[in-house]
C-alpha cells in the first residue's frame, strides 16, 4: 500500500519538461509525431498507471511522493497521447492520483495525420513533384516542422523555400495541406496548444462564427469553467456566455487571446480587458469581449465571471475592422492591445 498522506500536497512550483528523448519517442510511436504542447490536464481524462499489487511499484511511487513533497521538490511533465493515454510517466501519474491532484502537468503529443491529410500531401509530392515515396515522406516531414513553426501552411509556404529540384513538390505539399485540413477534435486541440487549461472532451470542435471570425469555444454558456490556481486549489466559474479563443492572435502575455462571445453581431467595437492579479495589482493577461454593444456591458459581463472587481485592470477599445484584419493576417506574434486601440476605462 501507499505511504500515508497526512495533508494535501500542492503541485510544486517547479515543473520541468519530460526528460525522455522526444524525437525517439515521436518517431517510434507515430508516422508524423508532433508536440502539441504543455498543459494542465484533468487527471480523470488520463489513461495509464502501474500494477499496485506489486510492492516494488508501490515503493517507487512512495519515493516519488516524498521527492515531490520535499522543499526542493519538482514535477516532471507526463507525456500523453492525444486520446489521453500515457506514454511516459506512469509512476508520476499514480503519485499525482495519490496526492489528490484534480489536474496534473502534462506534455501532449499527437500524430500530425490527425490534423492534416498527410497521405494526400505525400501523393501531391509524388504526382506533381515527381518524387519517389521515400523522398515524399521526408519532404512532408520537413513541411510539418515548417507548418508548426509558422502556424499555418499559407505562412510556411511564404516563409520557406526548397532547392529548385524540390520547389514544385514543396508547393504541391503546402497546397495540399491548405485544402485537406481536418476539422476533428484534435485539429482544434492542436490549434490551442498555447492554452494553459485543458479543453473538456465534450467541448472540443465547437466553433462559433462571429462576422467571419471563428471563435473556438472551450466552455459554453451554462457550463462550469474549472481550473487550479498557483497554490493547487481548484476554482470553478459558471459561464453566462460562451468562452473560448480566436486562433492566430495572442495577448501580450504570449497566450492565445481569450474571448467572451456576446450576442451582438452588429457590434463595431471590440473591448480588450487587461486583467490584473488581485493580490498585487500587476498585469496578468488579456480577455477579449467580442459581440457586446458598449464598454459598460462588456465590463459588466466580464465581472460577472469573477468574485472580485480587483481582477479588472483596465480596458482598451479596438475597432472591429482592425481586429478582423489582425485575425485574417494570422499574426502569431504577441499583440500589445494597449498600443493597438484606445484606453477607455
Amino acid at each position: 500500500m501507499y505511504c500515508k498522506i497526512s495533508q494535501i500536497i500542492p503541485i510544486p512550483a517547479k515543473i520541468i519538461p519530460p526528460r525522455d528523448n522526444m524525437r525517439m519517442i515521436l518517431d517510434g510511436c507515430f508516422n508524423y509525431g508532433i508536440i502539441v504542447g504543455p498543459e494542465m490536464a484533468d487527471i480523470n481524462t488520463l489513461e495509464g498507471g502501474v500494477e499496485l499489487s506489486d510492492p516494488q511499484e508501490v515503493s517507487r511511487i512512495d519515493k516519488l511522493i516524498k521527492d515531490i513533497s520535499s522543499p526542493s521538490g519538482y514535477f516532471e511533465r507526463i507525456l500523453v497521447e492525444a486520446n489521453g493515454s500515457v506514454l511516459e510517466g506512469q509512476h508520476r501519474l499514480e503519485a499525482a492520483r495519490k496526492l489528490g491532484w484534480p489536474q496534473v502537468p502534462i506534455l501532449r503529443v499527437a500524430d500530425f495525420s490527425q490534423i492534416y491529410n498527410v497521405m494526400a500531401m505525400e501523393q501531391s509530392a509524388m504526382n506533381i513533384g515527381k518524387l519517389n515515396h521515400d523522398r515524399a515522406f521526408y519532404l512532408v516531414r520537413e513541411a510539418i516542422e515548417c507548418i508548426q513553426k509558422s502556424g499555418s501552411p499559407q505562412k510556411a509556404l511564404a516563409d520557406y523555400e526548397m532547392s529548385p529540384d524540390l520547389q514544385l513538390a514543396w508547393e504541391a505539399v503546402m497546397q495540399s495541406a491548405m485544402t485537406t485540413k481536418k476539422t476533428s477534435s484534435w485539429y482544434v486541440r492542436y490549434k490551442i496548444a498555447s492554452k494553459k487549461q485543458v479543453v473538456p472532451e465534450e467541448d472540443l470542435g465547437i466553433i462559433r462564427e462571429f462576422n467571419s471570425i471563428e471563435v473556438h469555444v472551450e466552455n459554453q454558456a451554462g457550463t462550469d469553467r474549472v481550473g487550479v490556481n498557483d497554490k493547487g486549489v481548484e476554482w470553478r466559474t459558471k459561464m453566462k456566455y460562451d468562452y473560448g479563443f480566436v486562433y492566430g492572435i495572442k495577448g501580450s502575455d504570449g497566450d492565445a487571446l481569450d474571448v467572451y462571445l456576446g450576442p451582438d453581431q452588429d457590434a463595431r467595437k471590440v473591448y480588450v480587458v487587461h486583467q490584473s492579479i488581485p493580490e498585487t495589482g500587476e498585469y496578468d493577461e488579456d480577455k477579449c469581449m467580442l459581440g457586446f454593444s458598449s464598454p459598460g456591458k462588456a465590463k459588466e459581463v466580464y465581472l460577472d465571471h469573477y468574485d472580485s472587481e480587483e481582477f479588472f485592470g483596465s480596458m482598451t477599445e479596438v475597432s472591429f475592422a482592425d481586429f478582423k484584419k489582425i485575425v485574417e493576417n494570422g499574426d502569431r506574434q504577441k499583440i500589445n492591445w494597449k498600443k493597438r486601440g484606445k484606453k477607455i476605462r
